[in-house]
């Protein structure tokens, strides 16, 4: 809420701030039952200004499910013992489990046991390369992908810092293909050209020397498939105000 002071006016951060101070009670790692008296008070003004503040449209029935909180800390505990976010990833699957109308809870339970018994058995049991992908199949094991560079290669010129670098590394720069995205160890990355990604942000990396960088350009050698990254380095400064400074430095190869 700190962050937020001077930025919203003041009834929307008031607003805001009632619903901040119930859920604060009740993720604690102890709820007393004053606690819950609180916090139901507080989740009933946050909701009673709801119309005046953003309309009758945003009195949805998520909203009416926030007066649900303190009746469920009550009887199963601190909401963070009960969370079930984990647990959604999963609702797809035991999705696909259920094929007739009757019987669903059985359906679901039979079907998701066997599938973890199928599972083990695979690990402990030689089976026939022949059966074995076709096991893979069934179970939708899928193979770990390998590392490389994703995508086509990318046209674009290389500039003469990156050539110098490039040089200075290897003696005589080698025949180089030019990508957006690469998997190493398991893990894709991408280069700060890449323009597409929505969600997350993979173009910082770890080196293994502990220190920070940005991919500014990947690489594939075409004679020997290595994956080339032309990092910009990280400096991390402490200035003795308890935070950190981040600065750009020097380019560095990493192979």
């Amino acid at each position: 809420m700190p962050c937020l002071h001077g930025i919203l006016p003041r009834q929307y951060f008031v607003h805001l701030t009632l619903l901040c101070q119930a859920t604060f009670l009740l993720v604690q790692k102890t709820v007393s039952r004053a606690d819950i008296r609180t916090a139901e008070a507080l989740l009933t003004r946050f909701l009673q200004h709801v119309p005046a503040l953003y309309g009758e449209a945003a009195e949805t029935s998520n909203m009416h499910l926030l007066m649900h909180l303190p009746k469920c800390v009550m009887q199963l505990g601190p909401l963070w013992a009960t969370s079930m976010f984990p647990f959604e990833s999963a609702n797809g699957v035991l999705l696909h489990l259920v094929t007739a109308a009757k019987g669903v809870p059985l359906q679901v339970a039979e079907r998701w046991v066997m599938k973890q018994t199928l599972a083990r058995l695979g690990y402990v049991t030689h089976l026939p390369a022949s059966f074995d992908q076709l096991f893979r199949t069934f179970m939708k094991i899928r193979d770990v992908p390998e590392d490389g560079v994703l995508g086509v290669p990318q046209a674009g010129s290389m500039t003469a810092a990156v050539h110098g670098l490039l040089e200075c590394h290897f003696g005589q720069v080698p025949t180089l293909e030019r990508h957006l995205r690469a998997r190493v160890q398991g893990f894709e990355v991408h280069s700060c050209e890449y323009t597409r990604p929505k969600k997350t942000c993979t173009q910082f990396v770890k080196m293994r020397d502990g220190t920070y960088c940005e991919i500014q350009t990947i690489y594939r050698n075409t004679s020997s498939s290595a994956i080339l990254f032309v990092c910009k380095s990280l400096i991390i400064e402490d200035f003795g105000t308890g935070s950190a400074k981040y600065l750009s430095q020097v380019y560095c190869a990493s192979q």
